[in-house]
């Protein structure tokens, strides 16, 4: 496996490797789909070509540092989480996240989060984050207003949707 292991409270971020393909593929919902603003559901050759970019971006020291939220005392997949190097050095990330139907409301995702951004402050010289969402994710808002996110403005790339943009200044936490 290639990767960082974060270790939380209640939950522990893991690399997601092939064979957790089927794992992953069984959490989507539409829910996630509509969020995401993906074209269709995904098959399986979508999620083993995700997960297979996710490991080359670890070992090749690329942009993307993606984990699979688990709880701390089994190897159960609940969601993800994602921080992308923004790429236009100012030193912002990206920040996604998705928590798996059974298993959200449950603060996964702030904690979840925290640790990933705790990762890209220490590791990718993070100094800010941003996390983009559909206008009408509600509760993606609230897991970016519970992180210290505020609203900036708009995301003017995505010509068919409005996607609200959020920022969060980072900081290591003890």
């Amino acid at each position: 496996m290639e990767g960082d292991v974060l270790t939380g409270e209640t939950i522990r971020l893991v690399p997601v490797v092939l064979d957790e393909a089927a794992e992953w593929l069984a959490g989507e919902d539409e829910e996630q789909i509509r969020w995401f603003d993906a074209p269709r559901a995904a098959e399986m050759p979508d999620v083993i070509r995700a997960i297979n970019e996710w490991q080359a971006s670890w070992r090749d020291m690329g942009p993307v540092r993606h984990w699979g939220i688990r709880p701390l005392d089994s190897n159960l997949i609940l969601g993800g989480v994602e921080v992308r190097d923004g790429g236009d050095g100012d030193r912002s990330v990206n920040l996604s996240f998705l928590v798996f139907p059974p298993y959200r409301r449950q603060g996964i995702a702030v904690e979840a989060s925290r640790l990933a951004l705790d990762y890209a402050v220490r590791e990718m010289g993070a100094t800010h984050a941003l996390i983009k969402m559909a206008e009408e994710n509600s509760v993606s808002l609230a897991v970016a207003r519970r992180l210290g996110a505020i609203p900036i403005g708009t995301d003017p790339a995505n010509p068919t949707r409005s996607f609200l943009v959020t920022r969060l200044d980072l900081k290591v936490t003890p």
